[in-house]
């Protein structure tokens, strides 16, 4: 009870195998919400010489009251009802260029292995962005350009640990598939500006601060040692310090423990009632005000630039998923030129308004277009509910796939549940000044091939015996009606009515047996 933080200390001779995220998920499944402060234990000799080369960073030492271990953990829980604590911390990596995403990765104990980012492998990023110089001196090199990511809205680093004869590159963090990634930039005087404005809003606090625990990682000395021997300057003169340079920080961050690296983190403990007085207390700036005007205003114009480039990303990104499958334009993005894959099993749907010759009559062409649009959106909203491919309109006719280009057992079922729906939006506009508006619907299932047309301008297309016949389907069918395959009925007559229409003769298939869907079975 009255527990407020507990500071912990654990070996850091071997990166993987002392897995010092497994020891903190230990801890936080003990004490779900009470923060953590402290690092691993850091041999800056063995790190100069080994990093890159093994996971063995040589040999530390944790202290405890009844001796010294090399391998285990000490802890110690600060409690008392009057304690208040405060936390911050300080990454200093200022995250630039557009967001990346992870395409591929193996976990490496506690880090992760990097295959493929965007497609592409982390090594030949490196060397795209920053060339031959950069990429052949890895992990070494990539010290100063780590990747920024968040995790529960904190900023972490992943630094490059060890490099593969493939350009996978193993990191030290724990990541995953999809999430998003940006190189990060380290400038010295930006870190220490950013340790100035948490001294600042120490001070702040209400009640006096009595002790602060700093604990930094090791890579910042070897990085950016002008760093490491001033970002400590400003906090001086607020409270005794405690601390070492770690071979990684302890964080806690909403309901769960990291294990983090190339970071500053600041425990402040304070247990006076009395409120502070009004003393001033003095920030020694470890950086020129002109020095540091100029960075904040680079920082400033990249950040600005950065965001417009994501924005023009996010538009161009959006405007390439109205027109391709987000499986298929991730693949093109990464290279791929030829995409054409056969799925055994897939359902075609095909609309045709009728009445659209009316429609033009009665109307002008602007709003003729404007009555289609805002019925093929309303198509569109189903299309996604039911997790189905749009794949094209021509005039006014649209074209519907289920099943690809990511399979699903159901897509009979859901193309089925969509025609019944696109029949009730159709039949809302026939009671609503448009009795002379109506459609077909035609459905059928088999095998198809689906895949990408054009270099300049793309296109997601399907073929086969399949398509034929669904376009039969709808082109055969009645005003009204869903006409739908034998081949389909077998699949969806469990969950929907179907009345038998008979023998149909189909273009360049002769006689078919063919059903009308006509609802639901309740």
């Amino acid at each position: 009870e009255g527990e407020k933080v507990i500071i912990l200390f654990s070996d850091g001779s071997d990166l993987i195998d002392s897995n010092a995220q497994d020891f903190l998920s230990g801890i936080n499944d003990a004490r779900p919400n009470v923060p953590i402060a402290g690092g691993r234990a850091a041999n800056a000799l063995c790190f100069e010489k080994n990093f890159g080369v093994s996971s063995d960073l040589g040999e530390t030492y944790i202290f405890t009251e009844k001796g010294i271990l090399t391998k285990g953990a000490v802890g110690a829980s600060i409690t008392g009802s009057d304690l208040l604590i405060h936390r911050d911390v300080n990454l200093g990596w200022k995250s630039i260029g557009k967001t990346m995403y992870i395409t591929k990765l193996e976990p490496a104990g506690p880090f992760s292995k990097i295959i493929e980012i965007d497609g592409i492998s982390p090594l030949d990023i490196y060397r795209k962005y920053f060339g031959d110089e950069v990429a052949n001196a890895m992990p070494l090199a990539g010290l100063n350009f780590p990747f920024v990511t968040k995790v529960d809205e904190l900023e972490i680093a992943a630094t490059p640990f060890k490099v593969f004869d493939d350009g996978s590159i193993i990191y030290t963090a724990k990541l995953n598939v999809g999430d998003g990634i940006k190189f990060g930039f380290g400038e010295p005087g930006l870190i220490l500006h950013e340790s100035m404005r948490i001294a600042k809003t120490i001070l702040e606090y209400p009640n006096p601060i009595e002790g602060l625990f700093v604990y930094s990682c090791a890579t910042r000395r070897k990085q950016l040692s002008h760093v490491a021997a001033n970002e400590l300057i400003p906090f001086q003169n607020i409270a005794p310090i405690s601390g070492f340079l770690t071979g990684g920080e302890f964080y806690h961050v909403k309901s769960q423990n990291l294990a983090i690296g190339q970071t500053m983190t600041i425990l402040s403990l304070s247990e006076k009632k009395e409120v502070k007085k009004n003393e001033h207390v003095e920030i020694k700036e470890p950086i020129k005000d002109k020095a540091l005007n100029s960075m904040l205003a680079i920082q400033t114009l990249v950040e600005r630039m950065t965001k417009e480039l994501e924005e023009e990303q996010d538009k161009s990104e959006k405007l390439l998923l109205n027109i391709l499958p987000e499986s298929i334009a991730r693949r093109l993005k990464t290279g791929e030129n030829t995409i054409a894959e056969r799925f055994n099993d897939a359902t075609v749907l095909f609309a045709d308004i009728v009445g659209f010759t009316e429609l033009s009559s009665k109307n002008s062409p602007e709003k003729v277009v404007e009555i289609l649009n805002k019925l093929f959106s309303a198509f569109d909203s189903l299309v996604e509910k039911y997790k189905l491919e749009k794949i094209k309109t021509i005039g006014d006719a649209y074209m519907v796939a289920g099943g690809i280009p990511i399979p699903i057992k159901d897509h009979a079922l859901r193309s089925g549940n969509l025609a019944l729906d696109m029949l009730d939006i159709i039949n809302d506009y026939r009671h609503n000044g448009y009795e002379f508006l109506n459609i077909r619907i035609g459905l059928h299932k088999g095998p198809i091939v689906a895949g990408v047309l054009g270099s300049k301008k793309f296109a997601y297309d399907l073929w086969g015996d399949t398509v034929n016949i669904a376009s039969r389907m709808e082109s055969s069918g009645e005003a009204g009606k869903i006409q739908v395959s034998e081949a389909f009925s077998k699949d969806i007559d469990n969950n929907f009515l179907l009345e038998e229409r008979g023998e149909v003769k189909i273009k360049g298939k002769g006689m078919m047996n063919t059903f009308f869907l006509s609802g639901r079975k309740i």
